[in-house]
């Protein structure tokens, strides 16, 4: 589960950041994508004290040995995160409830900090558009933008990220 989780935050942080990120199994860390990984790229683990919690960390390490900046959301804290993100120890099926929120979190975070606007990304569509809206008696507060004008002003305060990708 906590793959779907790690898609999620990627998704996010794609959607309102314009960051390339994955989310990935642990287990398939080895396939390709530690080929990747150099010194200062950094690493997201989902780490709770599941079933996962070893094989993740031992993945983890791999990284953080090829020079990875790991940050973890976790409720155990381990030497070999940079830095933790502490969520609560809950019963093991409600993990993916306090794992997500910090990573939407985060998503936004690094939006606002790019001068981006994470209640507009571009190229997104709403999942009910402006005629249904009408059609329900409802207004949309949503300015109506052409692609070639949409957020000229978040792409002058846009400032250069470090790093082209982060791994979940």
């Amino acid at each position: 589960i906590n793959f779907a989780i790690a898609s999620e935050g990627a998704l996010k942080l794609k959607e309102i950041s314009y960051i390339h990120a994955e989310g990935m199994p642990a287990g398939e860390l080895k396939h390709g994508t530690l080929a990747l990984i150099e010194p200062g790229t950094p690493v997201i683990v989902i780490c709770p004290n599941d079933y996962t919690y070893k094989e993740t960390l031992s993945n983890a390490i791999e990284a953080k040995a090829r020079g990875a900046y790991i940050i973890a959301v976790s409720d155990i804290e381990n030497e070999i995160y940079d830095y933790c993100i502490k969520i609560p120890k809950v019963d093991e099926l409600l993990y993916p409830l306090v794992t997500i929120m910090p990573l939407q979190l985060l998503a936004y975070h690094i939006a606002v900090s790019l001068g981006l606007d994470p209640d507009m990304p571009r190229n997104l569509a709403k999942s009910a558009s402006s005629n249904l809206l009408k059609g329900a008696n409802c207004q949309s507060t949503a300015p109506s933008l052409s692609p070639s004008s949409a957020r000229p002003e978040a792409k002058k305060r846009r400032m250069k990220f470090p790093v082209s990708a982060i791994t979940f």
